[in-house]
């Protein structure tokens, strides 16, 4: 008998450049993950939201926030998760 994942993903992402250096995305996905040869189902959703402000022609600064949460049949893998981060990004 065969131990693997079985997963499905569904999820969209909206991106917008409001002008010239000013830009967002926001994302929305949700996943489901089977356990073959094992009792477990996880379901998965999250939201995040992205900004970017290009400083300069080489320089961009930005700002990014995930909310994700996973529910399961095995209440040990549940979770809430805030995730934050913020960019610097510099091409040369």
């Amino acid at each position: 008998m065969g131990r693997f994942i079985l997963t499905s993903v569904a999820g969209v992402t909206w991106n917008h450049a409001w002008n010239s250096y000013l830009n967002s995305s926001v994302l929305l996905r949700y996943q489901k993950d089977e356990y073959q040869g094992f009792n477990r189902t996880d379901e998965t959703r999250s939201l995040g939201f992205k900004v970017g402000y290009k400083f300069h022609r080489t320089t961009t600064f930005g700002a990014e926030y995930t909310y994700t949460q996973r529910d399961s049949n095995q209440p040990l893998f549940e979770y809430d998760k805030n995730f934050y981060l913020l960019t610097a990004t510099v091409a040369m």
